[in-house]
């Protein structure tokens, strides 16, 4: 029976795993892999069937085409493009963000062959084997002539970067939850141009580039000159078992019912995203204070701190705060929560700060907006109308926003008369935590005057109550407002 037949005959005959990721039972790792070893291996994980991602893809990396491999955060991108790698014994780059990334995607390499070697941060093993992980400011230093292919990982972002690969490749893996094809295109060619024949100057990509859909059947529909440059498109969406919320809550209730929905998730694994090092700074010292089992970590920490409290968190659970240093790539397992405490200021920061949870099982995101925030997200990729909402739920509480969080219900009506106070107290007594709440709304309200523009009217806010989302009574003075 050809591959093919396989997969027409499978897509009436599927599963799903507990990552709400669809399986198939027909194709085996073993159709594809005849390595014994490699086998045993993914066997040891508990791995035998495929993931869609990975059967579509496994071809086309494998036979040295260009891809790009969309597809949600948990679906199984990693081994979609490492597998037919390794097993194809060509030498190439794998790029990725972050040094956690690099390191995470090392072991997992490492688990399948010995020809894999890392440059990231102070880490450097074996730089000249034939898989090569890297960061992209340590790639920069490093010579490419003999390497086949480059592999970015989280390409979106990776490319937003003012690099240029050193590297003669033959072929190039895109991989990312969000892929904006044209835009991520055009910046290939920016930085690889003189490598891979095409003008920097072309205004229209697709006068120089091709793309081929792979559909479920894996046969690409082979259209346009061959003299273009091709790119085979996996993408694949499947249903993640994430439930997501937005609740409209302003500032002044903002730090009452986020210690609620904390106390009522202490048995949980929350992480929580802010948008500034020193929001997450003030408030990790504040939960602390207030017994929370609470972590925090961000980029200025040392790569090794780093590591200790990314181990840490998944041993013993609790409350992370973070940065979006975390929203990518980060494996973690039977996340519970997560909050956006502050939103992103785009869809796809968005996307990957939720797809944090329900890795390998069911999860919930929740988004805090305010007024402010509603109005400023219309604007910024229309976060509001596109995060999944319960509508007939919020239908009938319009009246006060309520959001029913499981059996929680949460509600901006809700609040306390005393917790709110004492924290303000706590801040006011405290020299150390008062400047570390100050610091925080300064970089607030600097991070969204430089994401919003003209949309961003400081004298418009109350920032009375802005203020107090950062346990402070009342504004302080402010050099720069």
């Amino acid at each position: 029976m050809t591959n093919t037949a396989i997969i027409e005959k499978t897509k009436n005959n599927s599963t799903t795993d507990n990552l709400g990721t669809q399986i198939n039972k027909e194709i085996k790792f073993t159709f594809f892999i005849k390595d014994k070893n490699v086998i045993a291996q993914l066997e040891q994980r508990g791995m035998q069937s495929m993931r869609e991602v990975q059967y579509r893809a496994y071809n086309k990396v494998f036979e040295g085409h260009n891809v790009m491999i969309q597809s949600n955060t948990g679906s199984g991108k990693t081994l979609a493009y490492l597998l037919p790698l390794i097993m194809s014994e060509r030498r190439g780059l794998i790029i990725v963000p972050t040094y956690e990334l690099a390191t995470q995607t090392y072991h997992v390499a490492k688990t399948f062959t010995s020809r894999v070697g890392i440059n990231a941060g102070k880490l450097c093993v074996d730089l000249h084997a034939d898989i090569l992980i890297s960061t992209l400011g340590k790639c920069r230093e490093m010579q490419m002539a003999d390497r086949v292919f480059c592999c970015i990982d989280e390409a979106d972002r990776i490319l937003e970067n003012d690099m240029f690969l050193n590297g003669c490749f033959k072929q190039f893996i895109l991989v990312s939850a969000t892929i904006d094809e044209a835009k991520i295109l055009r910046r290939l060619v920016r930085r690889c141009g003189r490598w891979m024949k095409i003008s920097t100057q072309t205004k229209n990509i697709h006068e120089q580039i091709r793309i081929i859909d792979c559909d479920l059947d894996n046969e690409c529909e082979e259209t346009g000159s061959d003299e273009k440059i091709a790119f085979y498109r996996v993408s694949v969406t499947n249903e993640q078992r994430i439930r997501e919320f937005y609740m409209k809550i302003e500032y002044d209730h903002k730090l009452f019912i986020f210690v609620e929905l904390l106390k009522r998730n202490r048995n949980k694994k929350v992480i929580v995203f802010f948008n500034t090092i020193n929001s997450v700074v003030f408030y990790h010292n504040l939960l602390k204070r207030m017994n929370f089992n609470v972590i925090a970590i961000f980029g200025k920490i040392n790569q090794q701190k780093r590591k200790a409290i990314v181990e840490k968190y998944e041993t013993i659970g609790g409350v992370l705060l973070c940065t979006d240093l975390m929203s990518r790539g980060f494996d973690f397992k039977s996340i519970d929560l997560v909050v956006h405490f502050e939103p992103s200021f785009n869809l796809d920061g968005y996307i990957h700060r939720k797809g944090r949870a329900g890795r390998n099982k069911s999860g919930k995101s929740i988004l805090f907006l305010s007024n402010l925030e509603v109005k400023l997200t219309d604007g910024i990729n229309r976060i509001r109308e596109l995060v999944y909402i319960e509508k007939k739920f919020l239908e009938r509480n319009k009246s006060t926003h309520r959001v029913s969080f499981g059996d929680i219900p949460l509600s901006n009506s809700v609040y306390s008369g005393s917790l709110v106070p004492r924290i303000q107290k706590m801040v006011k007594n405290d020299f150390v935590l008062h400047k570390m709440a100050v610091d925080a709304l300064k970089s607030f309200l600097r991070i969204y005057e430089g994401n919003t523009g003209k949309n961003f009217n400081v004298d418009s806010l109350n920032l009375n109550d802005i203020a107090r989302a950062f346990g402070l009574k009342e504004i302080p003075i402010l050099d720069f407002v």
